[in-house]
């Protein structure tokens, strides 16, 4: 088995023992929430000659949106509020240079914009790009963003009992 100490010092810089927690958190209740998707048929897509699986994540916000009520309490709806106000950017190549730019979603329910910010603060996480400025307090921003998945996506776990039924399987 490969050593991964040195890169997991390397992802420490910069990070308090919180911000680590709350990755850590994100990242496994994203995991596991994404495989709860692809257990449930309706949440499930299978993909060319490999049948490989991917979950329908619009499918899923679709089938909650009237069970969604974002202002149950002030965190959700804040976390709501937030995350389709000041929605995680996205890299692009703009003239030979790598860059930020706004995401906005103008189309879709609050729901399915919200997974689709979701996924993205996911993929700009795992695949590093959002520690290149440093993660600490210059870039509290992310911190927020991340805190707001968390509570959306837990949130959502309450609204279809068969996807909370499997996240569940492996408590």
């Amino acid at each position: 088995m490969p050593n991964i100490t040195p890169h997991r010092a390397e992802f420490r810089t910069g990070l308090s023992a919180e911000e680590e927690k709350l990755i850590l958190h994100f990242f496994v209740l994203f995991a596991r929430f994404e495989s709860a998707l692809k257990q449930v048929p309706e949440f499930r897509k299978v993909n060319g000659n490999n049948k490989k699986l991917e979950p329908k994540w619009t499918e899923f916000a679709k089938s909650i949106e009237d069970k969604a009520d974002y202002s149950i309490n002030l965190k959700l709806s804040y976390a709501m509020r937030t995350i389709l106000q000041n929605p995680p950017k996205i890299q692009c190549c703009e003239h030979g240079r790598v860059i930020w730019k706004e995401n906005r979603i103008d189309s879709g329910s609050d729901t399915n914009k919200a997974s689709t910010h979701i996924r993205t603060i996911r993929n700009n996480l795992f695949h590093g790009a959002k520690f290149e400025e440093g993660f600490s307090e210059a870039n509290t921003r992310n911190t927020r963003l991340i805190e707001m998945c968390i509570t959306i996506l837990e949130y959502w776990l309450t609204l279809d009992a068969r996807v909370s039924h499997q996240y569940n399987r492996f408590r």
